[in-house]
């Protein structure tokens, strides 16, 4: 039987709790690029919010990067970008 908090999984659980509500900060977490190719780290969410025009229309991924990979979408910077926010 799954360990629930709140009705969600605890992996999840925790996912929320440690890393999804950072999405939206401005610290800027890259992982290598080889596992951003899998998954979305900080930075990449990041990327999204942009309003920069190279980046726009990139990064949708939610967990997984390879979808925006498969999809001609996915934009990973090879090391920190000022951003701005719109």
């Amino acid at each position: 039987m799954p360990i629930l908090i709140y009705g969600v999984s605890f992996e999840r659980f925790i996912f929320y709790l440690a890393w999804y509500n950072l999405r939206h900060s401005h610290i800027w977490l890259a992982y290598p690029q080889w596992i951003s190719h899998i998954f979305i780290s900080l930075a990449p969410h990041q990327i999204h919010h942009s309003v920069d025009a190279k980046h726009y229309d990139k990064n949708f991924g939610y967990i997984f990067g390879f979808w925006d990979w498969m999809f001609g979408c996915l934009y990973m910077p090879t090391s920190y970008e000022k951003l701005n926010f719109g």
